[in-house]
């Protein structure tokens, strides 16, 4: 079942890397630990796959396998916005609608 888990997690960080923008923290945090992950794991060796599925945790979160549903009970209650740079007018107007629902 870890080995299974491993390859889930790997999947999980092949989108993230293919999905989010080439730019971002997160897409280049899942790469490098995508690249760990692979470094670290040994087909014939048993023992690196608790060892290569530990890497995850730099990404998702600490014990983020055991806290399950209960993970986005931690996420803040209103969502922050920040624009930076050059912003469209759109973002302020969507902003403010989000605010009054």
């Amino acid at each position: 079942m870890t080995a299974w888990g491993l390859l889930l997690d790997f999947t999980t960080f092949r989108e993230l890397i293919s999905t989010l923008s080439g730019n971002s923290t997160l897409q280049k945090k899942a790469l490098t630990i995508a690249n760990a992950t692979m470094n670290t794991f040994y087909k014939k060796d048993f023992e690196s796959v608790p060892a290569a599925c530990r890497l995850a945790d730099e990404v998702f979160g600490d014990k983020w396998e055991e806290r399950g549903v209960g993970i986005y009970e931690d996420e803040p209650k209103e969502a922050r916005v920040w624009g930076i740079g050059h912003c469209h007018i759109d973002t302020a107007w969507y902003v403010k609608w989000i605010a009054r629902r």
